[in-house]
């Protein structure tokens, strides 16, 4: 019931355990936990931190406050940027554009790093997963809980992880019209 979901505290409840929007990372019903992660990540409601690794609550309790008022709860959607499908993801070669190739690079890391989930989220003496899987990869621990969240704050599809800019992002589309219209003025000059 509660995967790929965004819970947010409802305004007329001041007394919420959440105090803002927040996505679940993982469920343990064993162990009545639940793991959630803050979901905004921009615009004047985002949260302080980003990146940081998700926070354990009591299921019982999170459950009990959807069905008094005081969450409500909602469907995870892709930013559309990222809600594409697969073909749209290759250049007019054939070639998967740059973004595809740096959003299965991240989900190769995601992949190891959830191969075992309750150590991910119960870590137990020793290195912890993210430090392994950072080694393993040779990237930053900092970097592997960022590939994380972006896959839990995207409901855990591959294309959450499509980068939004930066050095891994496809070079922006131009529209025809755009063109014609660089084209016009060029001639009038």
């Amino acid at each position: 019931m509660l995967n790929n979901s965004v819970l947010s505290p409802n305004s007329n409840h001041d007394d919420s355990i959440i105090t803002e929007t927040m996505v679940v990372a993982a469920i343990f019903p064993d162990l009545n936990a639940i793991w959630l992660l803050p979901y905004i990540t921009s615009g004047k409601l985002k949260t302080k931190s980003p990146d940081k690794k998700p926070t354990e609550y009591d299921l019982t309790i999170i459950e009990s406050e959807i069905e008094d008022g005081k969450i409500s709860l909602d469907c995870l959607q892709l930013e559309s940027y990222k809600d594409v499908p697969e073909e749209y993801l290759y250049n007019k070669e054939g070639e998967r554009i740059p973004s595809a190739i740096e959003r299965d690079r991240r989900y190769e890391i995601v992949k190891v790093a959830m191969s075992d989930e309750d150590k991910l989220f119960y870590p137990m003496h020793g290195k912890g997963v993210i430090a392994k899987v950072a080694e393993q990869f040779k990237v930053t621990r900092h970097n592997v809980q960022r590939y994380l969240n972006e896959y839990f704050r995207g409901g855990r599809h591959i294309n959450s992880l499509i980068p939004k800019t930066g050095r891994h992002s496809s070079p922006p589309t131009v529209s025809y019209t755009h063109l014609r219209a660089h084209e016009t003025r060029h001639d009038l000059v």
